[in-house]
C-alpha cells in the first residue's frame, strides 16, 4: 500500500513537472510576451490618439518609435525597435530586427467606439496569428485600460 502511494506521488510529481517544463520552453513564448509589451507602451501613448479620434472620428498623424527591451532566447538583454505610424484611421505596428518571431512583422490596430469607449481591434499586418494576444486572435480587441 505504502509503495503504491509513493509511486502514484513520484509519477504525479514527473508529470507536473514536465507540464511545468513544456509551458516554460514554449518556443513561443519570448515572442508573446514581446507583443504584450509592445501593446502595453502603445496603450501607454494612446490617449491623445483616442481623444482625438472620439472628438473627430480620426486618428492624428503619428509617426513614431517604440524601443522594446526583452531577454531573447538565450536570456541575453536585447532591443527591437517599433515603428508606429498611421495610415488613415489605423495604427501600424512594424517591428524591427530581431531573432524573435516579431522581427519585421507588422499588425493593424483599428479603432471604433463602443459603448462611449474606444477599443482597438487587431485586424490585418503579416503578425502570425498565434503569436497575438487571446483579444486580438479572437477579433474582440482591447481598451486601453485593459492593457496598462
Amino acid at each position: 500500500m505504502k509503495k503504491n502511494l509513493i509511486l502514484a506521488i513520484g509519477i504525479l510529481s514527473l508529470v507536473v513537472a514536465a507540464i511545468g517544463w513544456a509551458i516554460y520552453a514554449d518556443p513561443e513564448r519570448h515572442d508573446k510576451l514581446l507583443f504584450k509589451q509592445a501593446l502595453r507602451q502603445f496603450a501607454s501613448q494612446s490617449q491623445v490618439w483616442e481623444a482625438q479620434f472620439t472628438s473627430e472620428s480620426k486618428l492624428p498623424q503619428v509617426n513614431q518609435t517604440l524601443t522594446l527591451n526583452y531577454l531573447d532566447r538565450a536570456n541575453v538583454d536585447a532591443t527591437m525597435s517599433v515603428k508606429i505610424s498611421t495610415r488613415g484611421n489605423r495604427v501600424v505596428m512594424q517591428f524591427g530586427d530581431g531573432d524573435t518571431l516579431l522581427a519585421q512583422q507588422t499588425v493593424a490596430l483599428v479603432p471604433k467606439q463602443v459603448k462611449g469607449q474606444v477599443v482597438w481591434q487587431c485586424l490585418e499586418g503579416s503578425l502570425l496569428i498565434r503569436v497575438r494576444s487571446k483579444n486580438c486572435r479572437l477579433g474582440k480587441g482591447f481598451t486601453r485600460n485593459q492593457l496598462l
